[in-house]
C-alpha cells in the first residue's frame, strides 16, 4: 500500500491527523510516498495521490498515529 510517514519538526507535536495532513500538503509531494515492492501499485493510485495533494483533498487519505510519527495512506 502506498504510504508516507510524517514526522513533526523538532520541538513540535502533531496531536491530530489534520496537523499531519497540513504538513503533507505544505511540505511533501507524490514522490515522497513509499510504494512498496508489490506489482499492484497502479498509475491510477499515483495520480490519485498527486491530485489529492494538489487539491488538498483530505478525504482521499487515512491517517494512523504511530510512536513519534503519523502514517498516511490511501483510503481505498
Amino acid at each position: 500500500m502506498a504510504h508516507i510517514n510524517i514526522t513533526p519538526y523538532p520541538g513540535t507535536v502533531y496531536e491530530q491527523q489534520e496537523q499531519a495532513l497540513a504538513h503533507l500538503f505544505s511540505h511533501k509531494n507524490q514522490q515522497d510516498f513509499i510504494y512498496g515492492t508489490s506489482f499492484g501499485q497502479s498509475i491510477e493510485k499515483r495520480r490519485k495521490i498527486a491530485n489529492a495533494i494538489k487539491n488538498r483533498d483530505t478525504t482521499v487519505f487515512k491517517c494512523s498515529r504511530r510512536k513519534g510519527y503519523w502514517k498516511i495512506e490511501l483510503a481505498d
